[in-house]
């Protein structure tokens, strides 16, 4: 049976190694590093729904741009690989930032499951996200799940193996899309995957696609793209780039995710909500609030037993003023004030 090859892509932080620790001893049967590869990219042998899958887990990356060293590496192996498809993680309370990578990747790819992570306590947060919507939106499926409550972690398996058509995601790139498409041209039946993509990358200074450019030998002609687009947009053409990316995200998240206000409770709060539904801890905490009261009770009426305490304690001054001032006593002294008030008026004619 040959093995599936699924990638696993998210940023630092999405949850990402959290989902690929879930699979372990459950699904996973081998691990072994990809051979060839200078960073850690670890290759997951997994047996589920009678499928055998290698999942290649990607080290966390911002984006495929890949400006550092190890970012290089891994977006390099991630661009030059086949994968029958890609899980792509990202974190639903941060969804913005992280969807950067996937919406990457997908334009690039043209293939994905969105898996979004932490949704449960994006929740708690007061975040909201219509993931049916978002799914429609982007043409590519969206689960949400919780690592923590091992939930949706099945859900996105069975959809990273259904079978997809290469559905390259359109990002409107305005003024630059002239340019853009003129450099696709050139690298047409020279690349893998999205000739467009990798124009928009070379604009934005990813050194993966330069290398790519000047080994295909026509990094001539494409510069002579750029410093038109240049002439005519002025020198940031790698911000007008991203910035319509983000543009493009933000588009697409509106009015999909909807955030209510939350009232964030106190630590100790928080605290008493975990100890009191513990079975144990929480009958023990409740008989000592109904002792306090009690007692409480007992020394205002009475001063007993607070004041026996105090007096053993060597405070008699204490336990003194409490058998004075304590509500019996109070009582006790303003009722013999009116009774001797009472005696003291002349009998009624």
């Amino acid at each position: 049976m040959s093995c599936l090859k699924i990638a696993v892509l998210g940023q630092p932080n999405v949850g990402k190694s959290t989902f690929i620790n879930a699979l372990l001893g459950r699904y996973v049967s081998d691990i072994a590093n990809w051979p060839g590869v200078t960073v850690d990219i670890k290759v997951l042998k997994i047996s589920f729904d009678g499928n055998e899958i290698c999942l290649h887990d990607f080290p966390g990356m911002y984006s495929l741009s890949g400006f550092s060293e190890e970012e290089k590496i891994a977006a390099k192996a991630f661009i030059e690989e086949d994968f029958y498809n890609n899980i792509l993680v990202a974190d639903a309370v941060a969804i913005r930032r992280t969807l950067y990578l996937v919406v990457q990747a997908l334009e690039l790819k043209g293939k994905g499951v969105i898996a979004l992570n932490k949704y449960d306590e994006a929740e708690k947060f007061g975040i909201h996200i219509n993931a049916s919507a978002l799914s429609k939106r982007l043409g590519f499926p969206v689960i949400l799940m919780s690592v923590y409550n091992m939930m949706g972690i099945e859900d996105v398996l069975k959809e990273a193996l259904k079978p997809q058509r290469p559905n390259y995601l359109e990002i409107d790139y305005g003024d630059l899309e002239v340019y853009i498409e003129k450099i696709a041209e050139l690298l047409k039946g020279k690349v893998k995957d999205n000739p467009k993509w990798y124009a928009v990358e070379y604009i934005i200074g990813n050194p993966v696609v330069r290398e790519k450019v000047e080994e295909l030998g026509i990094k001539e002609e494409v510069e002579m793209i750029v410093r038109e687009a240049t002439r005519e947009l002025g020198d940031d053409l790698a911000r007008l780039a991203i910035s319509k990316r983000w543009n493009f995200i933000d588009r697409v998240l509106e009015g999909i995710v909807e955030r209510e206000r939350i009232v964030k409770e106190s630590p100790f709060a928080e605290l008493l909500d975990k100890l009191f539904v513990k079975p144990v801890i929480g009958q023990l905490l409740s008989l000592s609030i109904i002792f306090l009261i009690l007692l409480m009770a007992f020394t205002i009426n009475t001063g007993f037993p607070l004041d026996m305490v105090l007096e053993a304690l060597g405070f008699k001054g204490a336990a003194e003023f409490l058998d004075q001032y304590n509500l019996s006593s109070l009582l006790s002294s303003a009722f013999d004030a009116l009774a001797k008030l009472c005696s003291s008026l002349p009998p009624p004619l």
